[in-house]
C-alpha cells in the first residue's frame, strides 16, 4: 500500500492532500483521497465512485463541502476516469478551489 502526503496551494488556499492505493495494476483497488483545507476542522462531503456510479458516504453542509457537491461529484468522476480505478473522495473546505485546479493537484499527489 502506498501513502502520500503533501501540503499543496491550491487556487491560493493551502490544502493537505492525502491519498492511499495499492500498488497492485488492478483497476478493482480503490483509491482514497483526503484533501482538506489547513486549519479546517469540519468535514466536507465523502464521496465513493466505481465506473459512473457514486454514492455519497456522507454529505457535508454547503458551507463546510467546499466545492459543493456538484463539484465534489466532477472530481470525483474525473479521478475515477484517469485512474481507471474506483476512488473515494474527502474534500473538507477549500471553498474557492475549481475542480480542474484541484484534479491537478491531487494526480500531482499520486503520480510524484
Amino acid at each position: 500500500m502506498i501513502h502520500r502526503s503533501r501540503e499543496v496551494n491550491v487556487d491560493g488556499v493551502d490544502c493537505v492532500v492525502v491519498a492511499s492505493y495499492s500498488q497492485s495494476d488492478s483497476s478493482r483497488t480503490p483509491v482514497t483521497v483526503y484533501v482538506n483545507e489547513l486549519n479546517n476542522a469540519a468535514m466536507g462531503d465523502y464521496v465513493y465512485a466505481i465506473g459512473q456510479s457514486q454514492t455519497f458516504l456522507h454529505h457535508g453542509t454547503s458551507s463546510e463541502s467546499g466545492s459543493g457537491s456538484g463539484s465534489i461529484e466532477s472530481l470525483n468522476l474525473l479521478l475515477n476516469k484517469k485512474l481507471q480505478r474506483p476512488v473515494y473522495l474527502n474534500v473538507s473546505g477549500a471553498a474557492q478551489v475549481s475542480t480542474v485546479s484541484m484534479f491537478r493537484a491531487i494526480v500531482e499527489v499520486i503520480d510524484n
